[in-house]
């Protein structure tokens, strides 16, 4: 059994634009395949700049505020309760269009044990 929470856990930049910032629950090893579970704050204005993970894949539940997501080219807006699973391969971009914070949970896997990160 693992247990973990956000309550605490540090903030760390999110690797696509480091002004989002992320609470990891859980890291790759911890739950295989998983690469991670997390909980991201973009503030307003910002974007996840687009790029493509050739053996992970994500799904992201919105819990605050609206999301403008671009999977290869094409754009979703997502809000709270919204949620999206991307296949590999699939480029994708998140930006916060709205004056307030978005937050998230994002969950990435792999079909294999090596992962790419987020």
């Amino acid at each position: 059994m693992k247990i973990s929470s956000i309550n605490g856990a540090p903030e760390e930049p999110v690797s696509h634009n480091p002004a989002a910032k992320k609470q990891v629950w859980f890291r790759k090893g911890d739950l295989p395949p998983f690469t991670q579970i997390a909980r991201v704050v973009v503030p307003p204005g910002e974007i996840l700049t687009a790029h493509v993970h050739a053996d992970m894949h994500e799904l992201f539940i919105i819990l605050e505020g609206t999301a403008c997501l671009i999977v290869d080219d094409k754009a979703h807006d997502l809000k709270s309760g919204d949620a999206i699973a991307l296949a590999p391969s699939e480029t994708h971009e998140l930006s916060n269009p709205s004056n307030e914070p978005l937050v998230f949970i994002v969950a990435g896997w792999t079909n294999s044990s090596r992962a790419s990160n987020t």
